[in-house]
């Protein structure tokens, strides 16, 4: 059952930041918990596995080669921005993947992405579920 809390911060975020494309929330193995996107293509599952892949493999190298934890992973191209961050939605593991178009500067895309992420990782657990 999707939370419809979550689904409010990221409309909130969505009105806020002009330029989004897309935004998914995804689990650490790259199953879906809610996507949106602007122009009403469903790449849900694609999305959801390459950005838990690119996490996974981010967060890896920050660990080995740099001995440091991962904050984000940020790709800039041509057409625009992606921000992939870790995060954590209803007490586990999760992946926030934030594109938008190259109108949203970098450092504006990260902040979004950043606020969304943190304000994701407070929605608690479903206690029902317990």
């Amino acid at each position: 059952m999707e939370h419809e809390e979550l689904k409010f911060l990221i409309g909130k975020t969505v009105r806020q930041a002009e330029y989004v494309n897309k935004i998914n929330l995804s689990s650490a193995d790259g199953f879906t918990y809610h996507s949106f996107s602007t122009d009403g293509q469903s790449e849900d599952d694609k999305l959801s596995a390459v950005s838990s892949s690119l996490t996974s493999l981010s967060n890896a190298a920050t660990s080995q080669l740099m001995n440091t934890e991962l904050i984000s992973t940020v790709i800039e191209s041509a057409d625009g921005n992606m921000v992939l961050l870790k995060t954590r939605y209803r007490g586990k593991d999760a992946v926030l993947c934030f594109i938008s178009g190259p109108q949203l500067i970098v450092g504006k895309a990260r902040y979004y992405a950043k606020k969304l992420a943190e304000a994701i990782s407070t929605i608690p657990a479903d206690q029902s579920a317990v």
